[in-house]
């Protein structure tokens, strides 16, 4: 067998496999390797404007945040099942604890199935009737296990502050 690399690039890897069975008959055989290290990026999809999204905490009910995680370029590259493995951070100013987040503060998983190129994943930060600062976290991608994760904070970080809906801050 003799195996020729043609078109190497950072994208795909293209070559042929050349079989010679008795000296006379050859058949090529094209074949393709996808480069499955995409990048993967975040987007919120609350109604309020970037840079921070924020919220009321809520006082009788919890508050649901939303944000999109999306497979690049349409999944061209691999469109097979994925896990992405997320995390919601205290960030600075007056931070969130771990109780004001349904499950806590930490990583979590989300997967996107075959053919799909991105999933809504949902959240809740508790209702509460405590008066307190506005407090805020973040939602960042921390890995996943077909690419790689956007280096550029504005496409692997969101910020969200939780709205004090209660009256007077001690």
């Amino acid at each position: 067998y003799i195996i020729t690399l043609h078109n190497i690039s950072d994208s795909n890897v293209t070559f042929s496999q050349n079989s010679t069975w008795d000296g006379s008959t050859s058949v090529d055989i094209p074949l393709t390797i996808l480069n499955d290290d995409t990048t993967w990026s975040i987007t919120p999809t609350m109604s309020n404007s970037s840079p921070v999204i924020s919220a009321n905490e809520g006082s009788s009910s919890d508050t649901l945040y939303t944000f999109h995680i999306t497979r690049p370029n349409g999944g061209n590259n691999y469109s097979g099942a994925a896990t992405v493995t997320w995390e919601i951070v205290s960030s600075n100013g007056h931070t969130i604890s771990d109780n004001d987040i349904q499950g806590g503060l930490g990583t979590r998983k989300a997967s996107i199935g075959s053919g799909n190129f991105d999933t809504t994943v949902s959240f809740y930060v508790k209702a509460d009737y405590v008066a307190e600062f506005d407090e805020n976290f973040q939602v960042r991608l921390v890995s996943v296990d077909h690419g790689i994760i956007d280096s550029t904070t504005a496409n692997n970080t969101i910020d969200f502050t939780a709205l004090n809906d209660d009256t007077t801050v001690e």
